[in-house]
C-alpha cells in the first residue's frame, strides 16, 4: 500500500460493541430490469436543491446486514467478511461479466493514457518499485478484452472531458460503456467539474446546498445503477481543486459525499484526496485543475511508484487504483473471505434517548428513512421548521472547543419524502432547536453539546433514503462564521 502521510494502515479496525451499523437500510438500489440493454438514468439530471418528487420505482436490494463505517484515517475502506460476501453477490448478479475486465467512470482526468494506460508498459513509464507484489494483478488485467483491448488501455465512454455525474447518467455515457466493455469492476471518480456547478467557488449557502445535492444525488445514482448491473463500484474522492491559489472551500464536502455514498452502499472506497493534496501544489498542474505527473527523461512516467513518482498526481492515483482491483480481485475471483478482521459500527441507536455518536471529523451516514422508528420529535416551528410527523434519526456531537463545521443532507434522487435537517443544542427537546434547513447548516460550534436531527413525514417507501454529513469548514468559508 502507498505510505505517504498517516492513517494509510489497513491492519485492524476495532469493533463498536451494541451499535446498530452505518449505512443505508438496503444496500444498491436496482433500476429497471438491471441487464445490459440499459436502465433507468437518475431523474431530473442535475437536480436543483432540495428536489424529491415522486417515487422513482426502484428497489431497495439489500447489502450486509452488519454495515461498517469506513474510518476517515484509512486509506482504503476495510473489507471485513460481510463486505466480502456483499461484493461476490454483486458480481453474481451477472455471472456472465468477465472478471479481467473493469472500466472507468470520471471525468477528463480519467480519460487518457496517462490514467491507468502506462501498466505493464515497462521502463521509463512503469516502475512498480517498492510495490512489486502489484505484479501478479497486473498480469491478470493485462488479459481483459474489451474490443481488443484490456481495461488499463481502453478509452472509456463514460470518462469524457467536463463530463459530471449527472451527465454520466443522463446522457447514457454510463450504461454506454457497461454495455461495451462488460466489466466486473469500475474505478469511479466524478467531482472535478461537479464541484464547479454553480459557476463559482466562493462559499454560498444557496449554491453549495446545489452543488452537494446535484453531485450527491448523481454519484449515488452513479453507485447504484452499477450494482443493479453486477458490476462493483471502486470510488475514490475527487483530486483537489484550487482557485485563486487556494483550495476551494467545499472540497471537504465533495470528499465526504463521496465516502458516504460508498460506506451507505458498502463497496470498496479510497482515499486519494488526502494523499495528493500533502504533495507539492496539491498535485496539480498550473492550471489548478489537472494532475501532474512524474517526468523521467523528457516524457511522462505516470506509473513510477517510487519515492520521488509518488509525488505527482497521476503516480498516486495511478497506484491507488491498481491497489484497488487487487483488493477486490482478491475477496472477488480469489474468493478470499475477508482483507480486514474486523469494522466498526456507529455507536448509539439514532433515537433522542441514545442518539449515533459522532467521533470525529468528517463523519458520514447513510440511511433509510424507513427504518427510523422514534418520534420523540416532530415540532421544529422553534427553528423556522414545520411539523414532521415521520421517524427521526438523532445525532450527537459533542464538542470541547468552537469548531466550524457544516451539516449536510442529501435526499436520495426519487425518494418519496423529503427529509428535512435541524440542529438543536443542549438537549434534543423543541424548545432547544436553532436552525432548519433542507439542505445544509453551516456555522460556528460552540463547545458544549450539540444533536442534529434529520426527520421526515411518515414513509414507508425502500427508496426514502438520506445521507448525513458533518465536515470541517475550510478557513476561508465565511458563511461558518
Amino acid at each position: 500500500m502507498l505510505a505517504l502521510g498517516t492513517g494509510c494502515s489497513n491492519s485492524s479496525v476495532t469493533s463498536a460493541s451494541g451499535a446498530s451499523a452505518s449505512g443505508a437500510s438496503g444496500g444498491a438500489a436496482a433500476t429497471g430490469s438491471g441487464g445490459d440493454t440499459g436502465v433507468g438514468t437518475a431523474s431530473g439530471g442535475k437536480a436543483s436543491k432540495g428536489t424529491g418528487g415522486a417515487g422513482s420505482g426502484q428497489v431497495v436490494v439489500a447489502g450486509p446486514s452488519d454495515k461498517i463505517v469506513y474510518p476517515a484515517n484509512l486509506q482504503h475502506s476495510p473489507i471485513t467478511a460481510s463486505v466480502g460476501t456483499w461484493l461476490r453477490e454483486i458480481a453474481a448478479k451477472k455471472p456472465g461479466r468477465n472478471p479481467k475486465n473493469f472500466m472507468k467512470a470520471g471525468d477528463a482526468i480519467s480519460l487518457g493514457l496517462e490514467y491507468l494506460g502506462c501498466i505493464g508498459a515497462g521502463a521509463p513509464e512503469e516502475d512498480l518499485a517498492a510495490h512489486a507484489t502489484l505484479q501478479p494483478t497486473v498480469d491478470f488485467f493485462k488479459t481483459g478484452d474489451i474490443a481488443g483491448k484490456n481495461g488499463f488501455l481502453r478509452q472509456s465512454e463514460a470518462t469524457r472531458e467536463n463530463l459530471t455525474a449527472s451527465d454520466a447518467l443522463t446522457d447514457g455515457w454510463l450504461n454506454k460503456e457497461i454495455v461495451a466493455a462488460n466489466p466486473t469492476y469500475a474505478l469511479v471518480m466524478y467531482g472535478g467539474v461537479d464541484i464547479g456547478n454553480g459557476g463559482t467557488f466562493d462559499p454560498s449557502l444557496f449554491y453549495d446546498s446545489f452543488k452537494a445535492t446535484t453531485y450527491g444525488q448523481a454519484l449515488w445514482e452513479v453507485t447504484d445503477q452499477l450494482i443493479a448491473q453486477g458490476v462493483i463500484p471502486l470510488l475514490r474522492n475527487m483530486e483537489p481543486r484550487v482557485a485563486g491559489g487556494k483550495l476551494v472551500v467545499q472540497m471537504e464536502m465533495f470528499s465526504g459525499i463521496a465516502r458516504g455514498i460508498a460506506q451507505g452502499r458498502q463497496v470498496p472506497f479510497v482515499d486519494f484526496y488526502s494523499q495528493i493534496v500533502q504533495t507539492p501544489e496539491f498535485g496539480l498542474e498550473a492550471d489548478g485543475l489537472h494532475i501532474n505527473s512524474f517526468v523521467s527523461g523528457g516524457s511522462g512516467a505516470h506509473c513510477v511508484f517510487t519515492d520521488v513518482g509518488l509525488k505527482f498526481g497521476y503516480n498516486i492515483m495511478n497506484l491507488l487504483s491498481l491497489e484497488q482491483l487487487e483488493r477486490a480481485k482478491k475477496v472477488v475471483t480469489d474468493k478470499e473471505p475477508s482483507l480486514d478482521a474486523t469494522g466498526t459500527a456507529l455507536k448509539g441507536s439514532g433515537t433522542a434517548a441514545a442518539p449515533f455518536e459522532v467521533p470525529a471529523l468528517p463523519f458520514t451516514d447513510m440511511r433509510g428513512l424507513a427504518a427510523a422508528t422514534d418520534k420523540s420529535l416532530t415540532d421544529y416551528a422553534a427553528c423556522g421548521g414545520g411539523n414532521e410527523a415521520g421517524g427521526e434519526y438523532v445525532y450527537r456531537f459533542e464538542v470541547t472547543a468552537p469548531v466550524k463545521a457544516r451539516a449536510t443532507l442529501i435526499n436520495r434522487t426519487g425518494s418519496p419524502v423529503m427529509a428535512k435537517l435541524h440542529h438543536f443544542t443542549g438537549t434534543a427537546t423543541a424548545g432547544n432547536c436553532q436552525t432548519s434547513d433542507e439542505t445544509m447548516i453551516p456555522k460556528t460550534f460552540a463547545a458544549g453539546t450539540h444533536y442534529f436531527v434529520v426527520d421526515s413525514a411518515p414513509t414507508s417507501a425502500a427508496e426514502a433514503e438520506m445521507l448525513f454529513l458533518l465536515t470541517a469548514c475550510d478557513a476561508q468559508d465565511t458563511t461558518c462564521n
